[in-house]
């Protein structure tokens, strides 16, 4: 009898089963605090990952949040203005005696600057989210002036001190290209994580500073290119951008409390765990979100045209000699340029009102007919009334991409990524575009220019379409 006590004991098991139960409850009440914790601190649990923009506060106002938009202002100026002003340097190698090379051969320096503004600053959504925006701002600034002086020292010792070709396009067209990336994810990420309701007006008075940059260095380079000469008076701009810069790189503050190294990775790992994680990041962000993916499609056949008529208003004016009365030519990129303010702050807010990509969308088209209208331009009043809007426009259209980028991410923490990887689509339709127009123009003096603003106008066209199709898609107010 004893011996079958003893064999029933070993399935007598309410004493353990009883002693589980509580560990159970107690992990669960352990697990409850923890969420709790997490909760009070605005970090994510795994379950709310995807809904991670309404676990950030976003101040949407005050001393920081607002200094961070004059950070990102002062870098666009000195960044986004020299991308903007490329029409000056296009006129002033095409008008030497002989031309540095062909108007196609010239605009493919810019293209190339453009596109790796562009497409660098895909690879710079990354290191953002792991908190890096300062360190990309400070080596953008370094190589953007390196690329400044090397542009400089260009044929000064051949002795007739021209140009040389291949020189400058790969100081002025790839490395400045790259320093200028680098550059370009930080304003505009930093300030859409201070702010939510108002987002959309910080992030076009950040890009502002790209239009009052291609107002002022236009300006200033016509002033100093007779006096100082090419050589000195790209150096003069360098110390110019240099100053600034620091400036904004030292007022540039990132949020670390959004920071979300679950879904971006450890930063100490290796070059294969790095890129093997960033694909499965860019699959899982990106893929399967077909309205951003419509989206940039959109954006990428916008670009296409869009930055063609600030390459070649000032070209094509001289060369159907229109009469303009004693105003400089090289004034038309800087009045461009300031349509782009109006258009940037206005649309701005009109996106916090209706929606950033409608507000795109209707930009877009009408900038499309706009570009129509200029087959039939042949008075200074009509080309400074197609200028001032045209600047407006396509000031807006930029200006509005950051922010409806960051209206179709719902997780906060991978916004840089998003953006990053957008910037990267739209920048090979920017080095394409405007070397098409080139190769249109230069088939003949009239037919050719008309041939090239067609194709313009039709880019942007297709661009507003698509633009629609992801209005239509995504299915809400936007």
């Amino acid at each position: 009898m004893d011996d079958l006590r003893e064999s029933n004991a070993a399935f007598d098991v309410p004493y353990d089963l009883e002693k589980a139960t509580d560990n159970h409850g107690e992990r669960e009440k352990s697990a409850t605090k923890e969420v709790d914790r997490l909760d009070e601190i605005g970090a994510e649990t795994p379950s709310d990952s995807t809904n991670a923009s309404t676990k950030h506060s976003f101040p949407d106002g005050g001393f920081d949040a607002w200094l961070q938009v004059v950070s990102g202002f002062i870098l666009y100026t000195n960044t986004w203005g020299l991308v903007n002003m490329w029409g000056v340097f296009q006129t002033h190698y095409s008008s030497q005696t002989p031309p540095l090379a062909s108007q196609s051969a010239i605009s493919w320096i810019g293209s190339i600057q453009t596109c790796l503004f562009l497409f660098v600053g895909a690879f710079c959504g990354r290191p953002f989210d792991l908190g890096y925006a300062r360190t990309l701002s400070w080596s953008g600034t370094i190589i953007i002036v390196i690329a400044l002086l090397l542009t400089s020292l260009s044929g000064e010792f051949n002795g007739n001190g021209r140009q040389v070709y291949w020189q400058v396009l790969l100081s002025q067209g790839f490395l400045l290209g790259i320093g200028l990336g680098l550059t370009l994810v930080p304003p505009v990420a930093v300030a859409s994580s201070y702010f939510k309701r108002k987002r959309g007006l910080a992030i076009s008075l950040c890009t502002v500073g790209g239009s009052v940059g291609g107002i002022l260095y236009p300006i200033i380079l016509r002033e100093m290119l007779p006096k100082l000469g090419h050589h000195w008076a790209l150096r003069a701009l360098a110390l110019i951008v240099l100053c600034l810069c620091m400036l904004a790189c030292f007022l540039l503050k990132q949020r670390t409390d959004i920071i979300d190294r679950s879904t971006t990775g450890d930063v100490h790992q290796g070059l294969k765990g790095q890129l093997v994680s960033g694909i499965r990041l860019l699959k899982d962000i990106i893929w399967g979100d077909w309205s951003y993916i419509m989206y940039m499609n959109a954006m990428f056949w916008t670009c296409m045209g869009m930055y063609s008529p600030l390459f070649y208003v000032e070209s094509f004016t001289l060369k159907a000699n229109i009469e303009l009365k004693g105003m400089g030519s090289i004034y038309l990129v800087s009045i461009m340029n300031a349509g782009g303010i109006v258009g940037r702050i206005f649309c701005g807010w009109l996106a916090d009102m209706i929606g950033p990509i409608t507000t795109q969308f209707i930009c877009t088209t009408i900038s499309a007919i706009v570009v129509f209208s200029w087959l039939s331009i042949n008075t200074i009043g009509s080309l400074l009334t197609f200028t001032v809007i045209y600047g407006l426009l396509s000031g807006a259209i930029l200006s509005l991409a950051p922010t409806c980028s960051a209206r179709l991410t719902s997780n906060i923490s991978v916004v840089g990524t998003r953006m990053g990887v957008m910037f990267c689509v739209f920048s090979f339709s920017t080095l394409a575009g405007p070397p098409i127009t080139g190769a249109f123009a230069g088939t003949g003096e009239d037919k050719g220019q008309d041939a090239a603003k067609i194709w313009i106008g039709s880019m942007l066209l297709l661009g507003g379409m698509v633009m629609l199709g992801t209005r239509l898609l995504k299915g809400e107010p936007c």
